[in-house]
């Protein structure tokens, strides 16, 4: 099924002014009405009041797709005005949306049109391959599998060459989740590093999960170490992406991922589970620096809040993987805050502010720190303080 988009130029219908007998035309009304926003020139313009004359430009695109079994996909994929050939123009059916602009001095005088109309698209049998990879990304992978199992490894490396002029922008609008954990296992297998690293690229670090684990230790031992830093260091999002994805990455999935990867048992799988964990506990340090320097108090608390379970997260998986630099980082900043914030219980016993300023940015500090450890410890600091002043 495909959407045709067209833009024609038009003038009104013939029109007699009952004086000279002249055809009128939109610029005439525009001149004589001047700049009187009160004369209902912002109405829509019906389509009897304009007929269209000139095709200004064009343009198709391929919506949905059915395939031979019946199958309806999605699919969004423009087309080549030079590959359209029409059995009926398009300006003979009725549009299923239309819009008018009216004359508006140097621009307008134009009515754009939306067609949907239903497509036969032909292809030479070669490219039948990659012109169904366009559409299932899954179903592609798993050809050059069988491929690799059926003819071997040239063949499949050929087939899979195929895929990467147009592999990003496929990737990006897919949804399944399945695909990553298929193309880790053909890239494994491929025992090609250029090509495996192309079909992997387009992916992101918040995918790789206990699930695709196996297959992620499989690229480890087939590639080694410097390519698979590389692939993590690819699956970075982007400085401009959502924090949210990856902090509930790290929250529900990193501990257990890190301890799969280390009961591995492999030197290179050590060595990439330690950096990954390191990676992720410095990036949401930074974000924590970044929410305590908020300025409206309750804003920075709860943005410091959101922070807790990812924190908490990367203390388990330190503690899984037996990571003792990680752990003591995170423990040394609680520890830090800990005492600073006895420190200023003291002085205000001790040594209280006189004036009112003062007494409040005390108030408000230790309020802060207080905060600070209730998002390290997932509120489980302030329970503690409270549940102590309880009686008995």
């Amino acid at each position: 099924l495909a959407d045709v988009h067209e833009t024609w130029s038009c003038e009104p219908e013939f029109d007699l002014d009952g004086s000279d007998g002249r055809r009128r035309s939109c610029r005439d009304e525009w001149d004589e009405d001047g700049d009187d926003d009160d004369d209902g020139d912002d109405e829509p313009v019906s389509a009897g009041d304009h007929k269209l004359t000139d095709l200004i430009d064009s343009e198709a695109e391929i919506r949905h797709f059915v395939r031979t079994d019946g199958k309806a996909l999605a699919m969004a994929n423009a087309i080549d005005p030079r590959e359209l050939c029409y059995t009926k123009p398009s300006v003979e059916f009725d549009p299923f949306e239309s819009e008018y602009e009216g004359y508006m001095g140097n621009y307008g005088n134009t009515e754009e049109r939306w067609y949907h109309r239903a497509a036969v698209v032909l292809w030479p049998r070669e490219r039948a391959f990659v012109m169904r990879a366009k559409v299932e990304p899954r179903w592609a992978l798993g050809e050059v599998n069988r491929i690799l199992k059926a003819q071997g490894a040239s063949a499949a490396v050929a087939q899979a060459a195929q895929l990467l002029p147009f592999w990003a922008q496929v990737i990006r609008q897919t949804d399944d989740h399945r695909v990553f954990a298929r193309a880790l296992a053909v890239a494994a297998r491929l025992d090609n590093p250029q090509l495996a690293a192309g079909l992997l690229s387009p992916f992101a670090l918040p995918q790789l999960k206990t699930n695709t684990a196996a297959n992620w230790l499989h690229c480890i031992e087939r590639y080694g170490l410097d390519w698979s830093k590389a692939r993590l260091v690819e699956w970075l999002p982007p400085p401009h992406a959502s924090e949210s994805q990856r902090l509930q990455w790290i929250t529900n999935d990193l501990p257990e991922l890190c301890q799969t990867l280390h009961d591995a048992g492999s030197k290179d799988a050590l060595t990439l589970v330690d950096g990954l964990l390191k990676q992720e506990w410095r990036w949401t340090s930074e974000r924590w620096q970044v929410r305590d320097n908020i300025p409206a108090l309750r804003t920075r608390d709860d943005a410091l809040a959101a922070l807790s379970l990812p924190l908490l997260a990367l203390i388990e998986a330190a503690a899984r993987i037996e990571n003792t630099a990680v752990r003591d980082e995170v423990l040394a900043e609680v520890t830090r805050l800990y005492f600073e914030r006895r420190r200023l219980q003291v002085e205000r016993l001790l040594t209280p502010k006189i004036d009112l300023l003062g007494r409040v940015g005390d108030e408000l500090r230790l309020l802060e720190l207080t905060a600070n450890l209730d998002a390290f410890t997932g509120g489980a600091f302030s329970g503690a303080v409270a549940a102590s002043r309880s009686p008995g």
